[in-house]
């Protein structure tokens, strides 16, 4: 999905995202949320490290 961890620091571009993740975006903004933690976007993970 990601190139690099340094990518994931940044902003994501919702085209790019899961379609599960798209539509719990979209829930969210539509309930009047303005934000949601998707843990697969908001932990980095660096296998060597962890």
């Amino acid at each position: 999905m990601f190139q690099s961890p340094e990518e994931r620091l940044t902003s994501h571009r919702i085209k790019s995202l899961p379609r599960k993740f798209r539509d719990a975006i979209n829930v969210t903004r539509q309930i009047g949320i303005r934000y949601i933690w998707i843990d697969a976007l908001c932990i980095v993970q660096d296998p060597f490290e962890d």
